[in-house]
């Protein structure tokens, strides 16, 4: 089985939709299913940008459609061999 990027931070994300479901269960249409998730994050302390638009480009050419992510988030990793904080999305 191959190693996940961020490990901590995915099981953290899983959990908290796991929470979401177990909480309340199925059977409710998708938008509140991400409000939901989105409070459970919040909850969690992981920061997010919900809704996020996301510019799109073809062999370097920006596109006037854009795509948008149900949510964006925000990991703050320590690289040793950098030396030094940086914000991953």
């Amino acid at each position: 089985m191959s190693r996940l990027i961020l490990e901590e931070e995915t099981r953290r994300i899983l959990g908290a939709c796991f929470e979401v479901y177990k909480e309340k269960g199925c059977g409710f249409v998708e938008p509140v299913y991400q409000e939901r998730l989105e409070l459970e994050l919040a909850i969690q302390g992981i920061e997010l940008l919900a809704q996020k638009g996301i510019g799109l480009s073809y062999k370097g050419r920006p596109l006037r459609q854009t795509c948008r992510a149900d949510y964006v988030c925000l990991v703050v990793c320590y690289f040793p061999r950098s030396g030094g904080l940086r914000a991953s999305r």
